[in-house]
């Protein structure tokens, strides 16, 4: 038997969904998230050492990466100084990369309606923090 059900928002505001023929359930759904794209940021860092020469610092931002840094500590006549491969990180627009999208995870009211040949049987309500399903309209008295 079918049933109609109201599908209420935690800001008050409803939807009624008619000729429901199962309760609604929870489903998680994977799709693509909005498309970005990766820009380095410039905010400084400094990667510093301290020995008996002193202490150095060499600056850095995020849009260089360092493979395999190593400190080679400083001996009686060579001051300490970092060895290792540097490496620029282009922005996406600069090295021409497609946007990037990950996966995001929804999760949705499923709806489960009669099996027709010419309609859908399910409808899905994207659920938010706060959704509510009731049998009867917000601000409405349940008993008859």
């Amino acid at each position: 038997m079918a049933k109609t059900v109201y599908l209420i928002r935690l800001d008050g505001t409803y939807a009624r969904i008619k000729d429901v023929v199962a309760d609604p359930v929870l489903v998680n759904m994977i799709g693509k998230g909005e498309p970005y794209r990766d820009i380095p940021n410039v905010t400084g860092t400094t990667l510093s050492y301290v020995d008996s020469f002193g202490s150095f610092g060499i600056p850095t931002n995020t849009g260089i990466t360092f493979t395999a840094p190593v400190v080679v500590p400083g001996q009686l006549t060579v001051p300490p100084h970092l060895m290792g491969t540097l490496d620029i990180v282009e922005a996406d627009d600069v090295a021409h990369v497609d946007p990037r999208q990950a996966d995001q995870v929804y999760t949705f009211w499923k709806f489960t309606w009669a099996t027709v040949a010419a309609t859908p049987q399910h409808t899905y309500a994207e659920f938010r923090r706060g959704d509510i399903i009731a049998d009867t309209a917000p601000n409405t008295d349940p008993t008859p």
